[in-house]
C-alpha cells in the first residue's frame, strides 16, 4: 500500500512538471509569433524593414533637419539623384558647410559625390574658405579635379576674384591647370582684353619652358565660349587678329576653330569671311590660319576636290607649301581617302608633298596596307620616310598576320635598304 502511494506520487509530480513546461511553451511561443520579424523561422530572409515614406511630389520639408533630409532623399533616390542636387544647391554656406561635415564622416571621405557637390556649392555661397579647406588635402588626380571644378564655378560668380586667386596659389601647380581655362573664358565675356592678357602672359611662360602650362587648351576653350552669339564672335575675331595677339600659340588654336564651326553654305557666309582675309593690316600667319578654318568646314558639305582647289589658290604663299598640300589631305582623308589619294597623285611630286604623304598614310595603313607602304616610299626625307613606314606597320599589325605583313612589305616599291633599316626598328611581335 505505501509503495502505490509513492508511485502515484511521483507520477503526479512529474505531470506537474511536464504541464508547466507546456504552458511556459505556449506563453513563449505566442510572444514570439507576435513580434519576430516574419520569415525569421522559416528559412526566408527576415523583411527588412520599410523606409520612412518620402512625398514624391516635393523634396522633404524644411521641418526636419538637413542630416534628416538628406538622409530621406539618399535613402529614397540615392545620392546621386537630381532631387538631391535640387535640395544642396539650395542651401546656405552655413548649411553646406554642414552638409561637407556630414560626407566627411562617411566612407571615403572628401572622395565621395555628397562631398564633391556641397564644395561645388560652396564655390558659389562663399568660396574662399572652401578653397582654403581644399588646398590642405592631399595632392592626387581626385584631388586636381575638385579644384578645377570649384575654380570653374567660382568664375561663374567671379572671374576677376577666382584669377586672382589662381595666380596666388595655383601657378605654380605642377598638377595640371586646374581650371584655368574655364576661368578665362568666364574672364573673356566680360573683359575680353584682360582674359587675352592673361593668354600671352601663359605664352611666354611656355616659350621660355616648355614644362610650364601654354595657352592652347585656354585659347580653345576661350573660343568655344564666346562664338555662339555674332557680336562675340566679331569681337574674338578683331582681338586675336590685334598685332599683339598674333603669337601662333594663341592665334591657331583660336581662328580655325571659329570659323571651322560656320556653316559656309549659308548665302553670304563665305564672303563675309574673305572681308575678314582681305582686311587691312592682316598677316599671312592669320589668313592661313582663317583659311584652315574655312576649309574644315567646306570639305565636310561641298565637294571636295573644288574645295582642295579653291583652299591652295587663296592660301597661296601664306605659308610654306608643304603645310597647305598637309592641311588639305589631312582634312580630305577622314571623308574620301581614294578621293584625297587621286588628288596627290596629280601633284607635282618633291619634297613639298612629304608632310603631306605622311598623314595621308597614317589614315591609309589601317584599309590598305600595301598603298600605305606604296606611298611611303615616295616621302623624301629619309628619317620622316622611315618612320611613315614604321607607323604604316604598327597599325597594319592589328588586322593582318604575321605572314601576310612580311608578305606585303617584300612585295611593296620600299627599297632593299629601307627594308633592312625598317626591320631594325621593329619591335618583336608579340
Amino acid at each position: 500500500m505505501k509503495g502505490c502511494f509513492f508511485f502515484f506520487w511521483r507520477l503526479i509530480r512529474r505531470g506537474g512538471r511536464l504541464l508547466g513546461i507546456s504552458l511556459a511553451a505556449v506563453v513563449t511561443g505566442y510572444w514570439t509569433g507576435k513580434h519576430s520579424v516574419p520569415g525569421a523561422f522559416s528559412g526566408e530572409d527576415p523583411a527588412p524593414a520599410a523606409p520612412p515614406e518620402l512625398p514624391q511630389s516635393r523634396i522633404p520639408p524644411k521641418t526636419l533637419s538637413l542630416k534628416h533630409r538628406i538622409a530621406l532623399l539618399i535613402q529614397s533616390e540615392g545620392v546621386m539623384s537630381p532631387r538631391l542636387l535640387v535640395e544642396l544647391h539650395s542651401l546656405s554656406a552655413v548649411e553646406l558647410n554642414e552638409v561637407v561635415k556630414i560626407a566627411e564622416s562617411w566612407p571615403r571621405g572628401t572622395g565621395n559625390f555628397l562631398y564633391d557637390q556641397a564644395i561645388i556649392g560652396l564655390a558659389i555661397r562663399d568660396p574662399e574658405p572652401a578653397f582654403a579647406k581644399l588646398l590642405k588635402q592631399r595632392s592626387n588626380l581626385g584631388r586636381n579635379m575638385r579644384v578645377s571644378t570649384f575654380m570653374a564655378q567660382w568664375a561663374k560668380r567671379d572671374p576677376h576674384g577666382a584669377l586672382r586667386k589662381w595666380e596666388e596659389c595655383l601657378s605654380e601647380d605642377e598638377f595640371g591647370s586646374n581650371g584655368l581655362e574655364s576661368i578665362i573664358a568666364e574672364l573673356g565675356k566680360i573683359d575680353l582684353p584682360l582674359a587675352f592678357a592673361k593668354l600671352r602672359s601663359l605664352s611666354e611662360d611656355h616659350n621660355q619652358n616648355h614644362d610650364r602650362l601654354g595657352p592652347h587648351g585656354a585659347t580653345s576653350m576661350l573660343c568655344e565660349a564666346l562664338s555662339s552669339t555674332a557680336h562675340l564672335r566679331d569681337a574674338l575675331i578683331r582681338e586675336l587678329l590685334k598685332p599683339e595677339n598674333l603669337d601662333p600659340n594663341i592665334l591657331w588654336n583660336g581662328l580655325p576653330g571659329i570659323f571651322g564651326k560656320m556653316d559656309f553654305s549659308e548665302p553670304g557666309k563665305l564672303d563675309q569671311t574673305m572681308a575678314w582675309i582681305q582686311g587691312e593690316g592682316i598677316t599671312g600667319a592669320a589668313k592661313a590660319a582663317i583659311l584652315s578654318g574655312v576649309l574644315e568646314s567646306r570639305m565636310q558639305k561641298e565637294d571636295p576636290p573644288i574645295v582642295a582647289d579653291w583652299y591652295m589658290a587663296e592660301v597661296g604663299a601664306s605659308q610654306p607649301a608643304h603645310r597647305n598640300y598637309y592641311r588639305v589631305v589631312s582634312t580630305w582623308s577622314r571623308k574620301d581617302l581614294n578621293g584625297c589619294g587621286e588628288w596627290l597623285n596629280r601633284q607635282e611630286p618633291g619634297p613639298h608633298l612629304d608632310n603631306a604623304i605622311n598623314s595621308f598614310c597614317m589614315f591609309a595603313a589601317s584599309k590598305d596596307m600595301e598603298a600605305a607602304l606604296a606611298w611611303s616610299a615616295k616621302i623624301t626625307n629619309e628619317p620622316m620616310r622611315l618612320n611613315s613606314l614604321r607607323l604604316v606597320w604598327s597599325r597594319a599589325k592589328r588586322f593582318r598576320s604575321r605572314q601576310e605583313m612580311w608578305q606585303a612589305l617584300e612585295n611593296s616599291p620600299v627599297s632593299a635598304s629601307d627594308r633592312q633599316k625598317l626591320e631594325a626598328k621593329l619591335p618583336p611581335w608579340d
